[in-house]
C-alpha cells in the first residue's frame, strides 16, 4: 500500500512540475546577446555579453542557448562550437529562482564588415529531465568592423607627396578669430601658432588651429573592380583601407570630404554617398558606410559613376579616384575630367611585382599604391 502511494505521489508530483514548465518555463525569462562595442576596428578585440535573467520563482535546471555568429570572429577554441560557414555557439546553463547570469566571450574581429546577431534557439528541461520545451527568440544584436589603420608613415609620405600644396593653402587661409583647437606641430605650421604653454606641459610642439576659409572640397571615388582575378579580395579590402585613411587624413586638416563608390551597401543593395562634409560625425558616418560594403554584390559601371557625380559639381572640387582597375574606359574618362578643368589625382593600390603600363604611368597626378602579399 505504501508503495503504490509513493508511486501515485511520483506520479502526481511529475504531472504537476510538467504543467507547470509547460505553461511557466519561458515566463519572466530575459535573454540578451550584445556587443561591448558596437563599433570597432579591424584586428581589434571585443566581447559578445550573454545575459540570462530568470525573474520567476521557478528554477531552469538546464537551459540550453543556441546561435550563430559570422566565422571571422576568431573566439578562443571551446567545445561548445562549430565552424562551417558561420560559427555556431551551444550554451549550457543552470538557472536559480532570480538569478541572473552574464557569460563575456571575447574575440578578435578579424574582417571588416557589418555583422548581426539577430536571433537565438532556447531550450529548457523539467525536473525529471524527460521533457524538453522550445523557444526562437529574436534578438538584434550589431557590430560595425570599421577598415584597419593603414600605417602611420606609409600613409604620411604619400599624402604630403600628392596633397600637401592643398593643405598648405588650407592653413594659409586659417581665420585667426575662429579657433578650433591645438594639435601637434607639423612642418607646413607658422611658427606663430605656437602655444608655448602647452608645449612646455607635453614637451612635443603643439600649434593653436583655426577654422578656415578655404572652400575646396575632396570627393573620394572608390572603385572595388580589379584589373586582376588573383588576390582580388585583398586588393579590394586594401583599397577600402586608402579610402578610409584618405578621409581621415583630409578631415583631420579640416577640409570636407565626400565619399562616392560603386559598391552596394549591405542593407539597401544600393550604390552609396556620402555627402561632403566635415567633424567627428562625419568620419563616423563615412567609417560606417565602408564597414557595410558588401563585396558579394555586382559592382555598377565606375567610369559612368565618375562621370555622373562628377558634372554635379564645380571645378573647384578636388577628384581623388581609387582604382586597382585601369582598362581604358576608366582611363579615357579620367583624362576627359582632368581636360573639363577638374583636379584629379588617381591612387592604384597594386601588388609590388605587377607591371604598370605607361599609359597610366603618364596620367595627370597619377600615384601607384604598392601592396604586400602579407599586407
Amino acid at each position: 500500500m505504501k508503495l503504490l502511494f509513493a508511486f501515485m505521489l511520483a506520479v502526481l508530483l511529475y504531472l504537476v512540475q510538467y504543467i507547470l514548465f509547460n505553461r511557466l518555463w519561458d515566463k519572466k525569462l530575459y535573454i540578451t546577446i550584445d556587443f561591448a562595442e558596437t563599433v570597432v576596428e579591424e584586428g581589434s578585440r571585443t566581447t559578445l555579453v550573454e545575459t540570462i535573467e530568470n525573474r520567476k520563482w521557478m528554477p531552469l535546471p538546464i537551459l540550453q542557448i543556441k546561435f550563430a555568429t559570422t566565422r571571422t570572429f576568431l573566439f578562443a577554441e571551446e567545445k561548445n562550437a562549430s565552424v562551417t560557414d558561420q560559427y555556431y555557439r551551444n550554451e549550457f546553463f543552470s538557472v536559480m529562482p532570480h538569478q541572473r547570469i552574464v557569460r563575456e566571450l571575447p574575440f578578435v574581429c578579424d574582417k571588416r564588415g557589418c555583422y548581426r546577431v539577430n536571433g537565438m534557439d532556447v531550450l529548457s528541461r523539467d525536473l525529471f529531465l524527460t521533457e524538453k520545451m522550445f523557444l526562437h527568440m529574436e534578438h538584434d544584436a550589431t557590430i560595425y568592423v570599421l577598415p584597419r589603420r593603414i600605417k602611420a608613415e606609409k600613409l604620411s609620405f604619400s599624402m604630403d607627396t600628392l596633397f600637401g600644396n592643398i593643405v598648405k593653402k588650407s592653413y594659409m587661409n586659417e581665420d585667426p578669430f575662429e579657433f578650433a583647437g591645438i594639435r601637434e606641430y607639423q612642418p607646413y605650421d607658422s611658427m606663430h601658432s605656437i602655444n608655448w604653454k602647452n608645449t612646455a606641459k607635453t614637451g612635443v610642439l603643439q600649434v593653436n588651429t583655426y577654422h578656415t576659409t578655404f572652400s575646396q572640397e575632396i570627393h573620394i571615388f572608390l572603385n572595388l573592380e580589379t584589373q586582376i582575378v588573383p588576390h582580388t579580395n585583398k586588393l579590394q579590402e586594401e583599397s577600402i583601407r586608402i579610402a578610409d585613411a584618405m578621409a581621415n587624413w583630409f578631415l583631420f586638416q579640416k577640409i570636407p570630404v565626400g565619399f562616392h563608390t560603386n559598391a552596394k551597401d549591405l542593407y539597401t543593395k544600393e550604390e552609396f554617398t556620402v555627402k561632403a562634409g566635415a567633424g567627428n560625425n562625419h568620419i563616423r558616418n563615412m567609417e560606417i558606410a565602408m564597414a557595410r560594403i558588401d563585396l558579394t554584390q555586382a559592382r555598377g559601371n565606375f567610369a559612368e559613376l565618375l562621370y555622373a557625380k562628377a558634372m554635379t559639381m564645380s571645378r573647384n572640387v578636388k577628384l581623388v579616384v581609387i582604382s586597382n582597375y585601369r582598362k581604358t574606359d576608366l582611363v579615357n574618362m579620367y583624362k576627359l575630367l582632368c581636360e573639363e578643368g577638374f583636379s584629379c589625382s588617381w591612387i592604384m593600390p597594386d601588388f609590388f611585382d605587377v607591371e604598370v603600363s605607361e599609359m597610366c604611368m603618364g596620367l595627370p597626378e597619377f600615384k601607384r599604391w604598392e601592396v604586400t602579399y602579407g599586407d
